[in-house]
Parts: structure tokens; C-alpha cells; sequence
């Protein structure tokens, strides 16, 4: 959490993907910008790898 509340981009996408990961049976929003949404190429492609929702 220390990343959001500093202000910190990039961070609700790799969030969002690793709380997917912990618990598969819930529905995850990130809510994020464009500027932290275009940071998070490598984690969209962990997310298509690993089939997340």
C-alpha cells in the first residue's frame, strides 16, 4: 500500500493482478491512469499467460 499512498505509478494493475491471484474466486477493479496503465505491459502479459479474469 506504501506505493498508492506515495503517489506511485503503475501500481493498481500489478495490485489488482496479484489480489486475482490470491483469491480466484473473487471479481478484482483497478481503478488507474493512463500513465500507470501503460507501465504494466509485462504484467498483462503474466495475466493473459496465466489465464487470470
Amino acid at each position: 500500500m506504501l506505493g498508492s499512498t506515495s503517489g506511485a505509478m503503475g501500481s493498481g494493475v500489478p495490485s489488482a493482478l496479484s489480489a486475482s491471484l490470491r483469491y480466484p474466486d473473487r471479481q478484482v477493479l483497478a481503478f488507474c491512469g493512463d500513465g500507470g496503465f501503460l507501465m504494466t505491459g509485462n504484467e498483462l502479459a503474466m495475466a493473459v499467460a496465466r489465464r487470470l479474469k
